[in-house]
């Protein structure tokens, strides 16, 4: 099985409210297909034109070479090995901000792409499953003027969320 096409799709909310978000309400989708017709998804928050650039940006030497022309070609089987390649093959983009976070889309799409691959929810690739619950957040907080109300709104939110 080789990767044989990456694309990505820029997600956007032209109605959005600024008053209500903490961001524009974009992102970027990211679909890693092979030749074998399994397609991955994975997705990243920030400004998706920059996640985009990151991505389809052609390389322009030996250290900082186009994410995507990276992975066409390879066997997807083995993400840590292609999120290292990766990480190694864009040294002179940067270590840190829109390329990581490019890089971590990728990365769920290879994992998204394995698990379907081998037949199983891509978490079971890894390991032992580590806890029999797992403890809500949430990072957008309610525009409330009490604790009272602040408390009443995030158990809505968190019922809401888990049932």
């Amino acid at each position: 099985m080789r990767i044989s096409d990456v694309r990505t799709h820029v997600l956007l909310d032209p109605g959005y409210d600024v008053s209500a978000t903490s961001s524009a309400q974009d992102t970027v989708v990211v679909e890693i297909e092979t030749d074998e017709g399994l397609t991955g998804i994975g997705e990243t928050d920030l400004n998706a034109w920059i996640a985009r650039a990151c991505i389809e940006a052609p390389g322009t030497h030996t250290m900082d070479r186009g994410l995507r022309e990276m992975l066409l070609g390879r066997d997807p089987l083995d993400p840590a090995a292609i999120w290292q390649d990766l990480y190694v093959g864009t040294a002179m983009t940067g270590r840190r901000g829109a390329l990581i976070n490019a890089l971590g889309a990728i990365d769920i799409a290879l994992w998204d792409l394995a698990g379907k691959a081998a037949g199983t929810p891509s978490w079971r690739l890894l390991g032992e499953q580590a806890r029999d619950h797992l403890t809500p957040y949430a990072s957008l907080q309610p525009e409330v003027d009490s604790f009272d109300a602040y408390v009443t709104s995030m158990v809505a939110w968190a019922t809401k969320a888990t049932s």
